[in-house]
């Protein structure tokens, strides 16, 4: 195994994959008029990526800063919550008052937490570390 190659699966993750979003019964979502449906999207980036591991590393100094007060079930699902969030790069198709629901780090994780069956997709696509490469495995 060639060490070096790390990097580039670093690179890979941050690209992300794109999730096409089931509901909360498994059913694929789609947005438009009827002529031309498209598919709700997320792109996320992998447990691997620059990107989570800045987001957890973040926590960490935010944890050193606070002290013991994040150190509660709650404290931690919000920070947990977080790092999640961190890892959603893109999305197309939502939709919030009939409008438009643009992504944002606070809109991710209003997303996550609203609709656990969303952030579950999210999670598996992040440790689906085959969905991120580009060629098939050798080993």
């Amino acid at each position: 195994m060639e060490i070096g190659n790390s990097k580039s699966v670093a690179d890979r993750e941050d690209e992300g994959t794109v999730v096409h979003v089931r509901d909360e019964s498994g059913e694929p979502q789609f947005y438009g008029d009827a002529g031309e449906k498209k598919p709700v999207t997320i792109r996320v980036a992998g447990s691997y990526s620059k990107t989570f591991r800045k987001a957890k590393e973040r926590q960490r100094e935010k944890n050193l800063k606070r002290g013991r007060a994040m150190f509660t079930a709650e404290g931690l699902a919000k920070q947990e919550l977080e790092v999640i969030a961190a890892c959603v790069i893109a999305w197309e198709g939502f939709t919030s008052d009939s409008r438009p629901f643009l992504h944002s780090q606070d809109n991710a994780v209003m997303l996550l937490d609203s609709a656990p069956w969303i952030r579950e997709q999210v999670e598996e696509a992040m440790s689906d570390h085959q969905s991120f490469s580009t060629a098939p495995s050798s080993s």
